[in-house]
């Protein structure tokens, strides 16, 4: 019952000054006026620490919860955020044309309960590619509020179309050679159903009590947190963060970032702490340049 959260940090985050390399000289050489002072790193070992706003994140790996993984790359590496990105996103360096992501093949390996939509869940508007399967398991929503079929009316109205949508995607006999096409759609529209019923019904039972700060990714992070609390039978949930693209001005820019970052992923792994479910959840947290 294992559980995978990612975090995509879009712009191209800064991992040198993220995770800082201050006992070597090259850094502070070719970073004048850039380059995190020694005496501010939080420092991890000998050689390398991390940026001082990620205080949150040192306190993690303090206890053990935390790890940091230098050096992920792939070979030639390409300098288009987009390509960057995509690379990321479907695992294929080679650059072919991959039309779904490392996350939506995992959707497709007939797994136990990767038949269910709820298999994934992206915190957003669409489906990351990374989520993108050719069994079209995984689904996207930003509320559960809005994740649900909307009558157009109100009042009794509004019921009568509810009464007329089920109605049209109940299961029945179709005309000869609509058969296929007519239950595709049917069987879509009732697992759409069915997911926004599982999920509004998962985060009702959230009791909460966890003090997130006041950021979009901590209310992502704070979303996922109650499915998780709700036993949603979900196995990948997909969080962003953007604006790491930081051309100029960056110092402030980039520190405000990653105590965004820190801050909100530890008020999450608190969450689950106290929810019990700390111990099968891992968080991983990348961007298209590493």
């Amino acid at each position: 019952e294992r559980v995978l959260v990612v975090i995509q940090l879009g712009g191209g985050n800064d991992g040198l000054n993220t995770v800082v390399p201050f006992a070597d000289d090259a850094y502070y050489r070719t970073r004048p006026t850039l380059a995190v002072p020694a005496k501010d790193v939080l420092r991890l070992t000998d050689l390398t620490g991390l940026h001082p706003s990620l205080v949150a994140l040192r306190d993690l790996y303090d206890r053990g919860a935390v790890a940091v993984i230098q050096g992920v790359g792939y070979p030639n590496p390409s300098r288009s955020h987009f390509r960057s990105m995509e690379i990321w996103h479907t695992a294929d360096p080679e650059g072919r044309v991959v039309r779904y992501g490392w996350i939506g093949r995992y959707f497709d390996s007939k797994c136990p309960i990767c038949a269910q939509p709820t298999v994934g869940v992206n915190v957003g508007p669409s489906l990351p590619l990374a989520m993108q399967a050719s069994s079209g398991q995984g689904i996207a929503l930003q509320t559960p509020e809005t994740f649900q079929w909307m009558p157009s009316l109100r009042g009794i109205g509004a019921q009568e179309e509810l009464d007329l949508f089920r109605l049209l995607n109940a299961p029945g006999p179709s005309a000869s050679g609509e058969a296929e096409t007519i239950d595709f759609l049917r069987h879509t529209a009732m697992n759409a159903v069915l997911s926004s019923e599982r999920v509004r019904e998962a985060v009702g039972k959230y009791r909460g009590g966890i003090q997130y700060p006041n950021s979009r990714l901590a209310a992502s992070l704070k979303l996922v947190a109650q499915m998780i609390a709700g036993n949603l039978p979900t196995k990948v949930y997909y969080a962003h963060m953007t604006g790491f693209d930081t051309h100029a001005a960056q110092r402030g820019a980039h520190e405000g970032l990653l105590r965004e970052l820190a801050e909100a992923v530890a008020a999450f792994i608190r969450d689950l702490e106290a929810q019990g479910n700390a111990s099968r959840v891992l968080v991983l947290a990348f961007s298209e340049f590493g």
